[in-house]
């Protein structure tokens, strides 16, 4: 039996782990489902080159959000690019700002996006596609999609794409930007839209699996 890919895309905050939780554990008793995310690969790096503990990681936002071993002026970027960048962080490009860490998430961000895919765009996308491939689950979920690319790589593998409109974050980092205006549609039924800015939890679960698990 070939692998069904599901890929989840949204805003931090929008409710993409938890929405992948839910469909896992409906699936799970009927099909072997694995987790996998684009930013593992960079995410395992970070904690073994850069120091950034389990919990900056893969914590919660506050883990997310303290202070990295690295400045803001220790980036190797030329300076429009980094400020560019403290800009799109919501700070301002003062001295005393670039003397500052960079958060463990805005270090995510910045290495794996601003460098590393500037450098070869499809790294993490197709890392990911070659785990899949290998390891062959019924179900594969990737529930952290944020570029266009990441999703083009997979689109040979029919996936059902899930898009969670919810968006409670200022940040204008490309990695939170970059799908706004993708063309979902070119998936036709596979693409499943969920409105979820006004809904609680409960509520968006349950929309959630009656439109995915007809697709299945």
């Amino acid at each position: 039996m070939s692998t069904k890919v599901i890929i989840i895309s949204g805003k931090k905050q929008a409710g993409k782990d938890t929405a992948c939780d839910v469909l896992m554990s409906s699936l799970k008793p009927t099909l072997s489902c694995t987790k996998y995310s684009f930013a593992d690969p960079l995410k395992q790096f970070l904690i073994n080159v850069f120091g950034l503990s389990w919990a900056q990681c893969y914590g919660t936002d506050a883990d997310k959000n303290s202070p990295s071993q690295v400045k803001w002026k220790s980036l190797p970027l030329d300076w429009d690019d980094k400020i560019r960048l403290i800009e799109s962080c919501g700070l301002i490009p003062i001295v005393e700002n670039f003397d500052t860490y960079l958060t463990a998430r805005q270090l995510m961000q910045i290495f794996g996006s601003d460098i590393c895919r500037k450098m070869y765009p499809d790294c993490w996308a197709l890392g990911t596609k070659n785990r899949i491939l290998s390891e062959r689950p019924g179900v594969a979920f990737i529930c952290d999609a944020r570029f266009p690319n990441e999703i083009d790589v997979l689109a040979d593998m029919n996936p059902i794409i899930i898009r969670l409109k919810r968006s409670i974050s200022s940040d204008t980092h490309f990695s939170e930007t970059a799908l706004d205006n993708y063309d979902f549609s070119k998936f036709g039924t596979n693409f499943v839209e969920i409105d979820n800015s006004n809904m609680d939890m409960a509520e968006k679960n349950k929309l959630l699996w009656s439109k995915v698990s007809v697709l299945l």
